[in-house]
C-alpha cells in the first residue's frame, strides 16, 4: 500500500515507536549547546591569528597590505 510508505510523514498524536530514533540527535544537540554555553567557544582553535604589527596581510583583491600599526 503507498500510504505506508508515508506513514513517518502522517502527524499522530501520543508517542511513536520510531519517536526513540531521535533520542540521540535531540541529546547530541542539546548537550553540544548546552557544552558551548558553559564551556564557551575558543577563537584560538580555529587558526585565526591575532594581527601582528609589521605583519603583512592579503586584502580581498590579493594585494599583500601592511597592516595598521
Amino acid at each position: 500500500n503507498v500510504m505506508e510508505l508515508f506513514e513517518l510523514y502522517i502527524p499522530t498524536p501520543g508517542f511513536q515507536p520510531i519517536m526513540l530514533l531521535y533520542a540521540p540527535i535531540f541529546l547530541s544537540e542539546l548537550l553540544l549547546g548546552i557544552w558551548l554555553i558553559v564551556k564557551g567557544f575558543n577563537p584560538a582553535a580555529t587558526g585565526a591569528e591575532k594581527d601582528v604589527p609589521g605583519s603583512d596581510r592579503m586584502d580581498m583583491t590579493g594585494t599583500m597590505r601592511p597592516t595598521a600599526a
